[in-house]
């Protein structure tokens, strides 16, 4: 979620609206969610009526609203300053399980998790969830109860990428036996509806693989983790993924280096935080484009501002200018040539706290520690926050040395608490993923599932 505040500048507010990556609904309309600051009045209607804006999904102070291409930039300009404006996105993550974690005795043993409630909560299940659903029920699955918060049904159909489908497959691997409550969703809105369904449904544990940045860089901040603890306090366990972002965060005090002059040094003498593998031209193979968030302690004062440049010609690409704590970036490469980008911070005042970087790709000095996503900040007992080992290391000796993946998030959490509490294994290969469902996604419905079979 491109998280920021509005400006009083109009040109800032035109340029950050067409520079976010914005997700459509089935009739064309744009998907943004809005966050109203405590005690602010909702949305007035007539800022609804004249834009043509629909309210889709609300908890508390969430909202998301559906608005039509032609009105965004207006329906920016009508709201308050004091509200957040924030795109939504399906991002894809975050059967050798049974026999790498030994639960396949329990199930041929009839221990396959009959009698246990498990929820899952993810943004995507393509068409071929359908498939996994009919042949799990057909083989004794008591129950598969689904619910599309985007469109308020029991239907998956209106898309969806597969990683949704990929840990349902991997879950049932291991419980086939189990009730199944099962929720698509992608803003936080939605999360924490399927959160308190979850919770009315009376579910003893829940999955999740899809973890997000810049919530919040206290332990237990932002709104995943306040669902996350919510079902927790309900005494429900919650296995929830890391990320794979070891190579792709850096973490640390501000630098600066020589010269004093406000810019920080990622080392002494760099002021540029490369990312080695560029970014794809339109006609590249690759996505052209980068995401890249940065989030710092907030007291209430702006201490960062963040750009993006060209290594070769020291172009400007992009800049965040948030007036709160985090910043963020989405730029697209629209020529067709590939560019290598590097990251510039500026403090904005004599006071620089710690903050971290995270990018969608890996980056020139990476700092594996307190990489880990939210909602695995939360500090509850009943959060069990994966990390991930791959499926030839999975069952190493006891002592086996650097065997969970590169890729997988570090912690701890910036408050200090431990992460992981356990590794799963992937890679492990289905329906969606016929070569293999990697990383902590992967790895979390593994260990959830297995866990419903013990």
């Amino acid at each position: 979620v491109g998280l920021f505040a509005l400006s009083a500048n109009s040109e800032d507010v035109d340029r950050r609206i067409k520079g976010m990556d914005l997700m459509q609904c089935v009739n064309g309309d744009l998907l943004i969610q809005v966050s109203v600051q405590q005690g602010d009045p909702f949305l007035d209607e007539e800022t609804l009526r004249i834009t043509g804006a629909k309210m889709m999904n609300r908890w508390g102070h969430l909202v998301d609203v559906a608005v039509p291409e032609s009105s965004i930039i207006e329906f920016a300009h009508r709201l308050p300053s004091s509200y957040y404006m924030s795109s939504i996105h399906e991002e894809e993550e975050n059967n050798n399980g049974p026999d790498s974690l030994n639960s396949i005795s329990y199930v041929q043993n009839g221990f396959n998790g009959t009698g246990i409630k498990i929820g899952l909560v993810d943004n995507g299940f393509s068409d071929t969830v359908n498939t996994v659903i009919a042949a799990a029920l057909s083989n004794g699955t008591p129950v598969i109860d689904t619910i599309n918060w985007r469109t308020s049904t029991s239907s998956f159909s209106s898309g969806g990428d597969r990683h949704g489908t990929g840990c349902l497959e991997v879950l049932l691997d291991h419980a086939p036996g189990a009730e199944y409550y099962v929720h698509r969703a992608s803003s936080d809105a939605e999360f924490l509806l399927a959160f308190d369904s979850l919770i009315a449904e009376g579910v003893d544990l829940i999955s999740i693989s899809v973890a997000r940045r810049n919530r919040g860089w206290d332990d237990d901040s932002g709104d995943r983790c306040l669902a996350l603890n919510n079902a927790a306090n309900a005494g429900i366990l919650i296995f929830n993924s890391m990320g794979n972002e070891a190579l792709r965060h850096w973490q640390g005090d501000f630098n600066d280096g020589l010269t004093s002059d406000f810019v920080h040094e990622w080392v002494d003498g760099d002021i540029w935080l490369d990312v080695p593998g560029g970014v794809p031209g339109i006609n590249g193979t690759d996505t052209s484009d980068i995401q890249i968030e940065m989030q710092w302690p907030d007291d209430g004062v702006d201490r960062y501002d963040m750009y993006l440049v060209d290594v070769n010609t020291g172009t400007q690409l992009d800049a965040s200018f948030n007036t709160n704590w985090n910043e963020r970036i989405d730029w697209s490469n629209n020529t067709n040539a590939a560019i290598t980008p590097a990251i510039w911070v500026l403090a904005r005042t004599s006071i620089r706290p710690e903050f971290e970087i995270f990018v969608d790709r890996n980056v020139e000095y990476p700092i594996a520690e307190s990489s880990l996503e939210t909602p695995s900040n939360s500090t509850h007992p009943y959060s069990i926050p994966v990390a991930n080992v791959m499926a030839p290391s999975y069952g190493s000796p006891s002592g086996s040395q650097n065997i969970v993946s590169a890729s997988s998030s570090w912690g701890p959490t910036n408050g200090g608490h431990t992460a992981p509490e356990l590794t799963g294994m992937s890679v492990s290969p289905g329906i969606a993923y016929p070569n293999g469902f990697g990383g902590t996604s992967c790895a979390t419905p593994n260990a959830a599932g297995a866990t419903a079979a013990f």
